[in-house]
């Protein structure tokens, strides 16, 4: 697993990034599963970006992209930076996050501002499993707004020491805020999500009756407010586990693409999903013209989706399948983006760098095109004389739905690329 792979960290939890093997669960099998009506899994074969030309340079842009990075060759703190869309070249420095706050990735808000979640904790206790369990109320949380013209940095939310965040993303309208949350010592892999009104304070809140042990991806709005979307990976515990510090956490199952509207955010914890096997409500008839809250896209077989955005044609999904064996070992999985309709039909399937770990990053701009962050893994040859093959690399893409533009390519023992949103 990549140590700096920010945005891998948040997906599981934003404040134990560094004490990740302190805290699970007790060692007991099953599965639980999530409200929602059903989507069964749509065909559609990848297509190699080698034979689809897609290798190209991307296409040149009015605007660039922003990526949190550090360079390897300067031990220091990431910074956010402008990058040029012309080869991923860095431009200028937007903002210095303080020392001593793990960064999320970065997500554009209104009017091109920059937002990012910014996570301190927890502190650890008595030393018992790798180093000692995480304290209760020693965790820190702030939202900031950046604005990339001139750096001035403005923070929107604060949150409570008992309070893990992130993963903060901006409605379009810009009032509302969607953000990963849990309780400070227990978090690891244990966030719900949470739906928050900046102008009245109210908020909701779902999926906080999870079982411990499960994943959820950052969320995306879509364009004009009215859903949410994200990836849910369940827990493989039976639904009565409870958190006790163990050292570990069992993995959760394969990711589902999930979508809500926030009005409804909050009255579908705790309810009981159908049988994963269970054919979509619609079986037998076209899908749904428009997206019903507690929509769930089931993965297919042996795969998971790990991220998810609305875009200009419907939602753009990271699909991780695998792992596959030689000739081309790829011990973290098969990656591809998968397009599909806003009836949820696939409209295509393209094949991403193999090995992602974890899967890639997605962003939005206003014109819906998706701006795609990936990180692939190295891959081992398994002997000791030459025990690294290939990678660690940074890829930077564009995506318009039916073909992807390389930006970006980085060797990743040099750049690590945290995080990249639009500018």
């Amino acid at each position: 697993m990549r140590k700096s792979r920010v945005v891998i960290s948040l997906l599981l939890s934003p404040l134990l990034a560094s004490a990740c093997s302190t805290v699970g669960v007790a060692r007991t099998h099953g599965a639980q599963q999530l409200p929602g009506h059903l989507v069964a899994p749509q065909p559609g074969a990848p297509q190699s970006l080698r034979t689809i030309g897609s290798r190209a340079l991307g296409e040149q842009q009015k605007s660039g992209f922003v990526a949190l990075w550090s360079s390897a060759s300067t031990p220091a703190p990431p910074v956010l930076e402008k990058m040029s869309m012309s080869g991923g070249a860095p431009l200028a420095i937007i903002y210095r996050p303080p020392a001593g706050w793990a960064v999320s990735p970065p997500f554009t808000g209104t009017h091109g501002n920059i937002w990012l979640t910014l996570t301190r904790g927890p502190r650890l206790g008595e030393p018992g499993i790798e180093g000692g369990d995480p304290l209760p109320g020693t965790c820190a949380g702030e939202v900031v707004r950046v604005d990339p013209a001139n750096g001035h940095a403005s923070i929107v939310m604060k949150t409570p020491d008992d309070v893990a965040i992130g993963s903060a993303v901006p409605s379009p309208g810009g009032h509302r805020i969607a953000y990963l949350a849990g309780i400070c010592s227990t978090s690891y892999f244990n966030m719900h999500l949470v739906v928050r009104n900046l102008l009245t304070g109210s908020q909701q809140t779902t999926y906080a009756g999870l079982t411990p042990c499960h994943r959820l991806s950052p969320p995306s709005w879509s364009p004009h407010g009215k859903r949410i979307v994200l990836t849910v990976a369940p827990s493989t515990l039976p639904p009565d586990s409870s958190f006790v510090p163990h050292g570990w956490c069992q993995s959760p199952g394969p990711g589902d693409i999930a979508v809500l509207s926030p009005v409804a955010v909050g009255r579908v914890r705790g309810v009981p999903s159908p049988d994963p096997s269970a054919t979509p409500s619609s079986a037998g008839g076209p899908l749904p013209s428009t997206v019903p809250a507690g929509t769930r896209v089931l993965a297919p077989a042996g795969c998971s989706y790990t991220g998810a955005v609305f875009d200009a044609q419907g939602i753009a999904a990271v699909k991780v399948c695998g792992p596959s064996p030689a000739p081309v070992p790829a011990p973290l999985g098969e990656a591809s983006i998968v397009q599909f309709t806003r009836s949820f039909s696939t409209n295509s399937v393209l094949a991403l760098e193999p090995n992602a770990d974890g899967g890639a990053s997605l962003a939005t701009n206003a014109y819906g095109k998706v701006l795609v962050d990936e990180y692939e893994g190295p891959t081992y040859s398994g002997t000791a004389r030459h025990p690294l093959q290939t990678g660690p690399f940074d890829w930077v893409w564009t995506f318009d739905g039916s073909a992807l533009h390389l930006v970006a390519h980085y060797a990743a023992h040099a750049t690590s690329i945290m995080g990249a949103t639009w500018w």
